[in-house]
C-alpha cells in the first residue's frame, strides 16, 4: 500500500535539494520507504518550485499533482502551473538462497526467492532472464563465497538483487593406520596407513606436511 503526500520537510528523500519548496512524496507502506516524485528531470535533485495537490490512483500505479517548477521535464517554458502524471513502480527484492557445497560433489543448483510481488504477480512478468552465479569453482579451497543474480528487469516494479552465501566445507579424508604385530627382540615394523575419502583421482601427494608414526611401544 502506497500514500502520496506532499510536504515541505528537507530529510525525507536525500533527493529533495529546494530547500523549503512544497514537494510531492510516496510512501510505501509495506516496504518503509519514502520517495520523492517531483524531482528534477536528471533525477538527481528537486523541483524550482512548490509540487502540491498530490492524487494517488486507486490501484496505488499512478499519481497525479501539480507543480510550479519548470524542471521536472525538459522544455517546460510556461512559468505556469503544470499537472503531472507519475507512474510508480512497486519494490521488487529478489534474494539467493544461501548454500552449501562441499569439495568434490557437484555443484548445487542456485536458486532465489522473490518479495514483492502484487496483484497474483509472479516471475513471468519480469524481463530478461535469471543468471545465478558464482567465483567459487571445483578449485576453490574451504571458505565462503558471494552468490549473485542478474538478469531480470521489469517495467512495473524496481528490482533489487541480493547476494546470497555459498559455504565450501572440505571433505572428510580418514587416514587409519593399519594394526601390526610386532615380536620383542625383533626390528619394529614400518607402519603403514590406509585413506578413505579422496575424491577425484587424488591420492596422498595432495597433502601437506610429512606423515609421522607414534607408539607407546619400545624396544
Amino acid at each position: 500500500t502506497c500514500v502520496a503526500f506532499e510536504s515541505i520537510a528537507s530529510d525525507l528523500d536525500p533527493l529533495d535539494t529546494n530547500g523549503n519548496f512544497s514537494d510531492v512524496f510516496v510512501r510505501d507502506l509495506t516496504a518503509l520507504k519514502t520517495k520523492l516524485l517531483s524531482a528534477n528531470a536528471a533525477g538527481w535533485g528537486s523541483g524550482t518550485g512548490d509540487s502540491y495537490n498530490a492524487a494517488i490512483s486507486s490501484d496505488g500505479k499512478w499519481v497525479a499533482f501539480n507543480s510550479d517548477a519548470g524542471n521536472l521535464v525538459d522544455r517546460d517554458f510556461n512559468n505556469r502551473s503544470d499537472v503531472f502524471l507519475a507512474k510508480l513502480n512497486w519494490p521488487l527484492t529478489i534474494t539467493v538462497n544461501s548454500a552449501t557445497w562441499q569439495i568434490g560433489d557437484p555443484f548445487p543448483n542456485f536458486t532465489v526467492g522473490y518479495v514483492g510481488f502484487r496483484n497474483g504477480d509472479g516471475p513471468s512478468v519480469l524481463d530478461g532472464s535469471l543468471t545465478v552465479g558464482t567465483q567459487a569453482n571445483q578449485q576453490s579451497p574451504a571458505g565462503t563465497y558471494a552468490i549473485s543474480a542478474s538478469g531480470l528487469t521489469s517495467s512495473k516494479y524496481d528490482v533489487k538483487f541480493v547476494d546470497g552465501t555459498l559455504t565450501v566445507t572440505q571433505r572428510p579424508l580418514t587416514i587409519t593406520v593399519n594394526s601390526a604385530t610386532w615380536q620383542i627382540g625383533t626390528p619394529f615394523p614400518n607402519f603403514t596407513v590406509s585413506y578413505g575419502g579422496f575424491q577425484a583421482g587424488d591420492d596422498p601427494s595432495v597433502l601437506g606436511g610429512t606423515l609421522a608414526f607414534n607408539t607407546t611401544a619400545s624396544a
